[in-house]
């Protein structure tokens, strides 16, 4: 008899969307937690209702309008963002997380900002993952970047990023919905004849375009790489 099976994708998809709110907020008695960063109206149950408007994770403000209520508000600084500006109408506080939350006196009327470092930076790899040794990987905000062939020559085998080269951040892309493409100091070794060779490499200096891992294999099949190799 045929039996109807269903992945365990879909549904647990609809799980997770349907209780996102759960996630991107929380409350207690006299104060609204703000966890991720969701445009949105939002209504507590301890009376507070604010507006929520932002363009993250392209976007790195994130404006709270409180609509009703008073009490307290903590915001989250994510460990990724360095350099963090909090105003509350317009004047500035200090971001001395708690635990990784900023608490906050609102009332009705307040409008709290919150910008997020935009800077893309590196990430190293632990000593403990051997597969990962002398690598090295590019983030924006919470975006994970990669390297896909159809950017780079449709070669990125040979390429290898410069240690602490520049990181470029780009225009948004049409071709990528308006993701923003990261160009990164890098060095291209001349692919050898052989697979073994005594000869040292040649390496010439050039450019790596990166995009958000997310976006890869939109544009035909090609390589693709997240961990580069780092060129000393």
């Amino acid at each position: 008899m045929f039996k109807a099976v269903c992945a365990c994708c879909p549904p647990n998809l609809a799980r997770v969307i349907s209780s996102f709110g759960k996630y991107a907020y929380g409350e207690n008695e006299d104060t609204v937690f703000c966890h991720l960063y969701a445009g949105g109206k939002v209504a507590f149950e301890n009376g507070v209702k604010l507006l929520c408007k932002t363009e993250y994770p392209y976007g790195f403000d994130v404006v709270y309008t409180i609509l009703e209520g008073r009490g307290k508000i903590a915001v989250r600084i994510p460990q990724w963002s360095k350099n963090s500006i909090l105003t509350v109408n317009d004047e500035i506080v200090d971001c001395n997380a708690i635990k990784g939350y900023i608490y906050l006196k609102v009332n009705a009327g307040d409008i709290v900002k919150l910008t997020l470092d935009d800077t893309p930076y590196y990430v190293y790899p632990s000593a403990k993952i051997p597969e990962l040794t002398g690598s090295v990987a590019i983030c924006r905000g919470p975006l994970v970047y990669c390297f896909e062939g159809v950017d780079n020559g449709n070669d990125i085998l040979s390429l290898s990023i410069k240690r602490k080269g520049k990181l470029f951040v780009g225009d948004a892309d049409a071709q990528l919905k308006g993701a923003v493409k990261i160009t990164a100091e890098a060095v291209r070794t001349e692919v050898s004849a052989e697979l073994y060779t005594t000869s040292v490499p040649v390496e010439t200096p050039c450019t790596a375009v990166a995009i958000p891992y997310y976006t890869w294999c939109n544009r035909g099949e090609n390589q693709m790489r997240v961990w580069m190799t780092e060129a000393k």
